[in-house]
């Protein structure tokens, strides 16, 4: 060891020797220096696409989308003739990310909304929703998640050998053999998953996942309060910083809603309804065992549903009375569909009280330094 050490304190001594290291050193940087500048910051069109805004719509900020899986692939075929986007072997386990860059820069850390979309658990696709995001990501700047859930229509049927298309799937031989898409509680168990991978994976697509919030319409706002109080998700509320939920179904089991809306629950539920699985699937009865929630907004139109606003009144005291967080929004002039229409645009009285309410949320909370008081006389 003397004499390695005897042998490398000659070398270091050797201007030859110094001169042969400075070389190598600076070679090393410079490779390393190189590597550095490859790394350049991801693009935004290397991420995603940019949507399309129309001309009438002012954004501080381009929307750029991309598409994910958040879980097994599940494809459908949707029969129904009347439907203006006709769907055909169709992956149900979807979600749709919008993203905002200024410029040349995607921005990071935002915060995220996670939308559910609303159409009587029958109806819509998470692409027919992308205007939400001009409102909380081409405005606000903030992540706006879409998502699929599996819809129960009875004419959307698993894309299987007898279902792959439409004139397949109505062939006399095949009337017998399709599989119907969903039921409850297929739907809520995707949503929950969907938010599970929201959580998990967001912050590598720009999000915060210390601020996610909950936006669900009419069926979704049912979904998205449903998630928040079944015990069967209790471990996914603490990911959600708050949730605001516009003109939602909240007590299935309601007598009189479950007379007035037979038609809308029997394709989620099944005839005869069973009363036990509607109360399992209402968060008015759920939030009745809940000890802790994130803050909750709940919204209702004054020319909403027949019954809605006494469910969201209801389920508003029942928070009350159970010390649970709730603020209850009323829109005037509003009704069921132009509420959801009004989160297009940043300047409507709905998106104004969700923005208002979510940004009160995000702010930190500031906590002054304990004064030790002087006891001595």
């Amino acid at each position: 060891m003397l004499l390695a050490g005897s042998k490398i304190n000659r070398i270091s001594s050797h201007p030859l020797a110094i001169r042969w290291l400075a070389t190598v050193l600076l070679a090393l940087i410079a490779v390393c220096a190189h590597r550095v500048s490859l790394a350049q910051p991801l693009r935004p069109e290397d991420w995603g696409t940019i949507i399309e805004v129309p001309i009438t719509i002012t954004t501080n900020y381009d929307i750029y989308t991309q598409s994910f899986a958040y879980a097994d692939p599940f494809l459908i075929t949707d029969l129904r003739s009347g439907d203006t986007n006709p769907i055909e072997s169709y992956d149900m386990h979807t979600l749709n990310i919008y993203r905002p860059a200024d410029g040349s820069t995607l921005l990071e850390d935002r915060p995220v909304i996670f939308f559910v979309h609303g159409g009587g658990w029958t109806d819509g696709y998470k692409d027919r929703f992308q205007a939400v995001s001009w409102s909380f990501t081409g405005q606000m700047g903030w992540i706006t998640v879409v998502i699929d859930y599996r819809l129960t229509s009875d004419e959307a049927f698993i894309a299987d050998q007898y279902c792959p298309d439409r004139t397949t799937c109505n062939l006399p031989e095949n009337l017998s053999q399709r599989t119907k898409a969903a039921e409850y509680p297929d739907n809520i168990q995707d949503v929950a998953s969907a938010f599970a991978w929201t959580n998990d994976w967001i912050s590598g697509h720009g999000g915060d996942p210390n601020q996610i919030f909950g936006v669900g319409y009419s069926a979704g706002a049912h979904l998205l309060m449903l998630m928040g109080t079944h015990p069967n998700y209790v471990d996914l509320r603490d990911g959600l910083r708050g949730m605001a939920a516009l003109s939602g179904p909240y007590d299935l089991d309601d007598s009189a809603f479950k007379s007035s809306y037979t038609y809308v629950l029997a394709p989620t539920f099944g005839l005869p309804l069973d009363n036990a699985e509607l109360a399992d699937a209402s968060p008015q009865t759920q939030v009745l065992s809940v000890e802790w929630l994130p803050p909750v907004m709940l919204l209702h139109a004054e020319h909403d549903l027949l019954y809605f606003n006494e469910h969201t009144l209801q389920l508003a005291e029942t928070m009350r009375t159970q010390r649970l967080p709730v603020e209850v929004v009323y829109l005037e002039d509003y009704d069921h569909n132009s509420e959801m229409g009004a989160l297009r645009y940043i300047e409507e009285y709905p998106t104004q009280k969700i923005v208002a309410f979510f940004e009160e949320l995000i702010s930190p909370v500031i906590y002054l330094p304990l004064i030790q008081q002087n006891t001595a006389h």
